[in-house]
């Protein structure tokens, strides 16, 4: 329950709520700064009295029957569920497309959030799990709210940075730009 509309975190009379994040990888395999921003939040709010779950996305490519399965493991007594991808699958109609918009993984998020039952979702990065994450929240009248660790919700390569080094402005009509860029990366 939270008291009034006011959800509290921390300080000195937190109330214990069960919180889920979201990362696109994490430890012990993956540990770039998303990743360890999401384990530091997530041993704090641990610290605090609260119930967390990281969601995330693990490369299944060492075992191919595991894609799209759900997967759990402990990290620094941290609850991991982790959505086995390798890229297009299911029907999908490319890598990058599975990437933003994967049904798959929305199934499954949903059935974590119906099981969980979190008070509030932090997404923290979707990449290799799916925008349909929100799109579930949104389905069950949830709390969530995003920290963008870097630019992939607009450009597919996360940075905003040309080929040259020079900053994009961002997607153009029908993000046309964003194929010739990626065009130029694979020559």
């Amino acid at each position: 329950k939270h008291h009034g509309s006011i959800l509290r975190y921390g300080g000195p009379q937190a109330i214990p709520m069960r919180i889920l994040l979201t990362s696109h990888v994490f430890l012990p395999d993956f540990f770039g700064g998303t990743e360890m921003l999401v384990h530091d939040v997530a041993l704090a709010l641990k610290r605090k009295g609260h119930e967390v779950t990281v969601v995330t996305g693990h490369p299944a490519q060492d075992d191919p029957k595991s894609l799209g399965d759900i997967v759990e493991c402990e990290v620094d007594s941290i609850r991991v569920i982790r959505f086995m991808h390798a890229g297009a699958f299911f029907g999908a109609e490319s890598i990058m497309r599975n990437d933003y918009d994967n049904p798959v993984f929305g199934m499954h998020f949903g059935q974590i959030l119906d099981d969980f039952r979190p008070h509030v979702v932090h997404f923290h990065h979707l990449k290799q799990l799916s925008i349909k994450a929100i799109d579930a929240c949104v389905e069950r009248g949830l709390r969530a709210f995003l920290t963008a660790t870097d630019f992939w919700y607009v450009c597919p390569m996360h940075a905003l940075l040309l080929p040259d080094g020079k900053t994009c402005a961002g997607p153009a009509s029908h993000g046309a730009n964003c194929a010739k860029h990626l065009a130029s990366l694979t020559q």
